[in-house]
């Protein structure tokens, strides 16, 4: 609601998640890449350098929502806020006193693990979520009003499925849960969702079955 719906902010006040600012962390991320060998954050840092305070700490809130998924399993509540905070300072500002950067926050814990590949590809998962909000940001609101309220959580999914990537980006299926946790169940692996159909598709009426393309999506 803050974010998503409305231009604000998880950790502050300010408004952060508008389309100015999104269009300007796609320039400098999306149409930036860099290929060297260096760490994704040392990269990062560099495709920062200079901008605005509100654009590197809306770069912080995209990397909080990627540190969403995981469980502390996986990333340790502690190494979350490190690195989110380590984002947020290169604006210039302390990180925020927030309760969801509390290493006791619940929403550190995570909901589940995401796979080796999804941490590995952290850029192209930043890169896609970028993507996906400068687009949403480009809607008109009663446009984005419809797709989060009609037929849900369908009609927002097919919206999202027209993105380049969507059938191959983890973020895709993190991004339905979070945004339908009621509709859209608690796992982030398509490979895994194929899996599960498969298992119960002999269950199913004829005339509800779906193509395993289909499941890996849903």
């Amino acid at each position: 609601d803050r974010c998503f719906v409305h231009d604000g902010s998880m950790f502050t006040d300010r408004a952060l998640w508008t389309a100015a600012n999104l269009q300007e962390l796609y320039t400098r991320f999306n149409e930036n890449p860099l290929t060297d060998k260096r760490h994704f954050l040392e990269k990062l840092s560099s495709q920062m350098q200079g901008a605005p305070a509100a654009v590197i700490q809306l770069a912080a809130e995209c990397y909080w929502f990627l540190l969403l998924f995981p469980s502390k399993a996986k990333v340790l509540p502690q190494t979350k806020v490190a690195k989110i905070k380590e984002v947020w300072a290169w604006s210039g500002e302390p990180g925020p006193n927030n309760p969801l950067l509390q290493e006791d926050s619940p929403s550190l814990d995570g909901v589940g693990s995401p796979g080796t590949a999804y941490m590995t590809g952290l850029p192209f998962e930043l890169g896609f979520l970028i993507s996906v909000l400068r687009q949403w940001k480009g809607l008109p609101a009663a446009e984005r009003d419809r797709l989060l309220t009609e037929n849900v959580p369908w009609a927002f999914t097919a919206w999202l499925d027209q993105m380049d990537e969507a059938a191959t980006r983890p973020t895709r299926n993190a991004l339905l849960y979070f945004l339908f946790p009621d509709q859209i169940e608690r796992i982030i692996s398509s490979k895994r969702k194929r899996q599960i159909y498969g298992a119960f598709e002999n269950k199913l009426p004829e005339d509800q079955r779906i193509s395993a393309k289909q499941a890996s999506l849903g």
